[in-house]
Order: C-alpha cells, then structure tokens, then sequence
C-alpha cells in the first residue's frame, strides 16, 4: 500500500477501548505522522477507530455510514495536524481482524487525494483479508 502512496501505512486491531498499532510502514517523506508501534488510541477518534468499531456491530449513525460505504476518512480528528482513511481487513467467518490504514499531514490529504488512495488502500486490505481467510471480494467496490 505504502509503495504506492507517499504516506505511512498502519494497522490497527483492537483492544477493549483502545486502538493499538500493530505495525507500522513508515513513508520516506520527512513530513510525516509520528506513530510507534504498540502505540494506544482511544477508541472514539480517528478513521481506524471509527473502521475497528463499525465492523464489530457497535451501533450510531457514523458507523452505519462507515459499514455501508467501507470504509473511513477523518481529518484532524484524532490531532487537528493528521488525516487518515482506513479500511476493514476481515478474517474467517468475516470477522474483523483489524484496520489498514494511511495516514499523513492533513494539508496532503483532501477528499480527491482519499478517493485516489481507496483503490491501493483496498487491494492491501483485499491481500491482507484473504491471508486471514476472509473474503475480500466485498472490498472490490472501493477500487
């Protein structure tokens, strides 16, 4: 995802109320978004967040749209300088393993720029999806 993208890539699982960073694929540009792994957010904020909780059922208007469209986009949310778009990466019997996202300065990121990553955002998810035994073919709509 990241190689095609000059913005970091993560993936996120969750963790009672916290979204943890499992790994992380940093860009080579110097203005970036400054994650470690094993990081914590709160469950509430950000595009991952919204992506980890839309896919386990948990009820509110946002989710719903996160579940019918499939993925996230948020805009300094989390912190007023970053943007992220996130999608679900499914496991067996579509479960939701975790969220793949890219995230970068919030100058870099507007909803043109989000549509031109879905496509490669997608096909990461789609890999990641059927290595943990989902079925990625409902991730084909978003490019």
């Amino acid at each position: 995802v990241m190689e095609q993208r000059a913005e970091c890539a993560s993936f996120y699982i969750r963790e009672g109320n916290s979204a943890v960073w499992l790994h992380r694929v940093d860009c080579s540009r110097m203005v970036r978004d400054t994650i470690r792994e094993g990081d914590r957010l709160p469950i509430d904020k950000g595009a991952a967040c919204h992506v980890l909780r839309a896919f386990q059922g948990e009820p509110g208007k946002k989710l719903d749209e996160v579940r019918i469209d499939g993925y996230c986009a948020s805009f300094g949310e989390y912190d007023s300088e970053i943007a992220a778009v996130s999608v679900p990466v499914l496991g067996q019997h579509q479960l939701l393993v975790g969220a793949l996202t890219i995230s970068g300065p919030r100058y870099r990121f507007g909803q043109g720029s989000v549509e031109r990553m879905l496509p490669s955002l997608a096909a990461g998810a789609r890999k990641l999806t059927s290595d943990f035994g989902g079925d990625a073919e409902w991730l084909s709509q978003l490019g």
